[in-house]
């Protein structure tokens, strides 16, 4: 096939149907494909022609290939075959909807928890590419595709990393310099030890981005962003009239940190820091009480129920005295309902006096132990003592 880019050609002898142009990389166009033999659309990366007739182009472009098919996550783009006639091709699942660019397009703040939702799936996806050993190193919002369902997914793993060759990363034209913005401080030098921690110094700046509604680093050339890449601190969402939470702001800070070793150390660490950092996740989290001390036990009885248990000490005390005197005084009248009232004050004395004791404290302490006890001879001796008087009374001689 002498066109690859045309309406209607076809590759992979006539199995996959070029439909539409979508996009164009560094190294290859990205086209929506139909694929004939399985009834399905595709979306096909194919390697641009120029870079084909390079022994080395293709070779990358096979081994990105390969590693990005054994990724099987939710956030990432699948890719289901690979072939090279009449050039090298991958065909990838086809996301139907919009890519984190479109969206972002207006240049207007996201909301903070669609922001942070959307750079969580990014985080989840490249947790796992980092685990198969690939790092991105394009990390931006055109790489990022949403689904209709609001889905995430990290789309063109390892194209910059198969693109890379003599020289520093801004010398690199077509290749990396695409997307300076979102490049590391090491992709600037060209340092050969990138890893993981340069993708999440992207996801940085694509966070920043989202929740600003601008980029932290802007200039006329990409030199200039790239030197304030390597030199400038990053702006606080705080000085730029955003009101943030400070946790997040931390989030921010240690992503942009122009040392890798002072950044999160993998994707999932990130992720977990954002979790924290998101609105939902701070309000669901009940504020911390301290244990309460363990409390002396106390001796002291409800106020009310003191109370009562007073009065009817008093009652029986006074039904004591009104006997006495009517005795002394030989004034029946008087004695007789004295004593019947004192026996009828005493059973409902102690047991108030009991009760009282009993709720107050458990289990019971040593003083409740002698208060209740001290109750309970109290009221048997005053009722023990009047009935004895009033038994006296009722037989002894000239008594009732």
């Amino acid at each position: 096939m002498g066109d690859t880019s045309g309406l209607g050609a076809v590759l992979a002898g006539g199995r996959y149907r070029i439909e539409a142009k979508l996009g164009s990389g560094g190294m290859a166009d990205v086209f929506r494909a139909y694929d004939m033999k399985l009834a399905r659309m595709i979306a096909l990366k194919v390697m641009r022609t120029g870079l084909s007739f390079d022994a080395g182009y293709p070779a990358r472009f096979r081994r990105e290939a390969q590693a990005m098919a054994a990724i099987s996550h939710p956030h990432v783009v699948a890719v289901h075959d690979m072939g090279d006639e009449p050039v090298p091709y991958i065909v990838m699942e086809l996301v139907d909807g919009h890519s984190l660019a479109d969206l972002l397009h207006a240049g207007r703040p996201l909301p903070v928890a669609q922001a942070l939702h959307l750079a969580s799936q990014v985080l989840a996806g490249l947790a796992v590419a980092h685990a198969q050993g690939l790092v991105h190193r394009d990390i931006k919002p055109g790489n990022v595709l949403l689904a209709a369902d609001g889905t995430a997914k990290v789309a063109d793993f390892g194209i910059a990393r198969a693109a890379e060759g003599a020289g520093t990363a801004l010398t690199r034209t077509g290749l990396l310099i695409g997307t300076p913005h979102f490049m590391s401080p090491e992709q600037v030098l060209g340092r050969s030890d990138i890893d993981g921690r340069s993708d999440l110094y992207s996801v940085g700046v694509m966070l920043f981005q989202m929740l600003a509604g601008r980029l932290p680093f802007e200039a006329d050339s990409a030199y200039a962003i790239g030197y304030l890449h390597l030199s400038a601190p990053p702006p606080t969402l705080a000085s730029l009239g955003i009101a943030a939470d400070p946790a997040l702001e931390s989030v921010l800070a240690r992503a942009l940190a122009k040392d890798p070793a002072h950044r999160y150390p993998d994707a999932e660490s990130m992720r977990a820091a954002l979790h924290q950092a998101s609105p939902t996740a701070r309000t669901q989290q009940a504020p911390y009480v301290p244990p309460r001390p363990p409390q002396p036990p106390t001796t002291a009885v409800p106020r009310g129920r003191l109370s009562r248990a007073r009065r009817l000490l008093v009652a029986q005390a006074a039904c004591l005295f009104a006997w006495l005197l009517g005795a002394q005084n030989e004034a029946v009248w008087l004695a007789v309902p004295g004593a019947f009232g004192a026996l009828i004050v005493a059973p409902p004395g102690l047991w108030m006096s009991c009760s009282a004791a009993r709720r107050q404290s458990r289990p019971w302490s040593m003083a409740v132990k002698i208060k209740t006890t001290l109750a309970v001879i109290l009221h048997g001796g005053v009722a023990l003592f009047l009935l004895t008087a009033l038994v006296v009374a009722l037989v002894a001689p000239g008594g009732l």
